[in-house]
């Protein structure tokens, strides 16, 4: 299918997504339009249920579309591949080092959130129970509940003991949920018209709604910073670009801290506070990039063009950056 009657196909959001043709969210498109048909609502195939536990590898000449979990460090930009052709994107990163992530085993089969080792081992499905298609996962400040979207239904919070899940918000648009540090809100974006984005939070108890931004100007991916006295996130610019703004969470304060000749998104809260690391777009490259906190300094890029990059995530100590990645054509 031609890729602009393709994008044409999804909501508005995921047009804005893919604006720099990146392959890797091409890829998350196609699962969830294919998630969310009725008539195709997949578990896992036959090697996945002896295992429960991994998707089943692509066959070999498909696997150049595959995304998966990439770790690097961000002094020695070491490289480290944590999975496998598994459709894998969206990592976020525990207090005790576990990655989670969303992945599917076929680009027509249910995606599912799973956790593994930073070094790509002992990976483990998160049970569910009553919800599918699930993205975007987020981790509590204590490691004990994930945070994620359930395609069209909204934010759901899931037990890791296995005692169930509990729905947060029902708005159908509503994605990229970031635990705040202390637990108690999950900022996220919602679709307030056919054309726009803003930040809302929900409380993790109560179910609490509030808004954070009004603005005709998209406003999506948030993050905390560590300390919960700010919000960073991607704006789109007059120019058309994305920008990464900060904000108190009163929607106070703000301050944009990449230039209007960049076009940046899915910004990350670097735990030490000092720095965002963020997916810098290009007409078709994305790479993950880092600037500091208050935009004082240069940009510095952390991937190369042989990965078309996106969703950096930290990790607890800071040392290295977690993201989902597809290999570029030709790279």
């Amino acid at each position: 299918m031609d890729s602009s009657i393709f994008i044409h196909l999804v909501s508005p959001k995921w047009i804005r997504l893919a604006a720099a043709s990146s392959a890797l969210l091409l890829i998350a498109i196609a699962i969830a339009l294919t998630a969310g048909q009725g008539g195709d609502d997949r578990g896992p195939s036959t090697a996945q249920q002896q295992t429960d536990s991994k998707p089943a590898p692509a066959p070999a000449s498909e696997h150049e579309h595959f995304s998966d979990i990439y770790v690097i460090d961000v002094r020695s930009r070491h490289l480290t591949r944590v999975t496998q052709y598994q459709l894998a994107q969206q990592p976020a990163w525990s207090p005790n080092r576990r990655i989670a992530f969303a992945a599917a085993n076929c680009d027509d089969c249910y995606t599912r959130l799973f956790h593994v080792d930073s070094r790509g081992v002992d990976q483990v499905l998160i049970r569910s129970p009553g919800v599918r298609h699930l993205f975007h996962p987020t981790w509590s400040p204590d490691g004990r509940t994930i945070a994620a979207v359930v395609l069209g239904k909204g934010i759901y919070s899931i037990a890791l003991s296995g005692r169930g899940t509990r729905r947060l918000t029902s708005g159908q648009s509503d994605e990229a949920p970031a635990w705040s540090p202390k637990g108690d809100w999950i900022a996220f974006d919602r679709q307030t018209h056919e054309a726009n984005y803003d930040l809302y939070e929900v409380n993790s108890v109560t179910r609490k709604l509030r808004r954070l931004t009004h603005d005709p100007s998209p406003e999506i991916n948030p993050s905390w910073s560590p300390d919960g006295s700010r919000i960073v996130f991607a704006e789109q610019q007059a120019n058309g670009k994305w920008g990464i703004v900060t904000m108190k969470p009163d929607g106070s304060g703000r301050r944009r801290i990449t230039g209007s000749a960049i076009s940046a998104q899915e910004p990350a809260w670097s735990p030490d506070g000092k720095n965002i690391a963020f997916t810098k777009q290009a007409l078709d490259r994305a790479s993950i990039a880092i600037i500091a906190a208050n935009g004082n300094g240069k940009i510095r890029r952390l991937t190369g063009r042989s990965l078309f990059s996106s969703k950096p995530a930290w990790s607890p100590d800071g040392k290295s950056i977690a993201f989902s990645a597809t290999k570029h054509a030709g790279g």
